[in-house]
């Protein structure tokens, strides 16, 4: 009989039924292991109304170092859930019609040979011109 009552006991139908255990993981806990806490550092910190590991970004040294880690893993930790945020430039945003109002009307080239012309003769030979188109674009075929 103790045979039917362990084959009954893991029947498929059994084991659908019983969903499987998940553990549940503290993620705040879990980081302040990454940098030595113990229970009660765990406890002290979550005392102050941490809640989420971004929380910890809202703490200060003091805080932390109030709780019981060391300044160094305190600066440490605080590099870690502290966002990356490079200088702030507040450029102003300006359309392709803001351009065409500040930049000059570009003009055809025979046009703009005349107006380079000063008594009648072009001052500017070719190698200038080229030298002033590629300075223009950035680039330099000598290097």
């Amino acid at each position: 009989m103790s045979a039917t009552k362990d084959t009954a006991a893991v029947t498929p139908e059994a084991t659908e039924a019983a969903p499987a255990a998940t553990p549940v993981v503290d993620e705040v806990a879990a980081k302040l292991a990454e940098f030595g806490a113990n229970d009660s550092v765990v406890a002290a910190v979550k005392a102050l109304g941490v809640e989420s590991v971004a929380d910890l970004a809202e703490l200060t040294e003091a805080d932390l170092s109030g709780a019981g880690l060391p300044v160094v893993k305190v600066r440490k930790l605080l590099g870690s859930v502290k966002p990356v945020t490079g200088p702030t430039v507040d450029a102003p945003v300006m359309s392709s019609a803001a351009f065409d109002s500040v930049l000059p009307v570009v003009q055809d080239d025979a046009s703009w040979l005349t107006a380079l012309k000063t008594g009648g003769v072009l001052k500017v030979d070719q190698s200038t011109v080229v030298a002033a188109v590629r300075a223009a674009r950035g680039t330099n075929s000598c290097s």
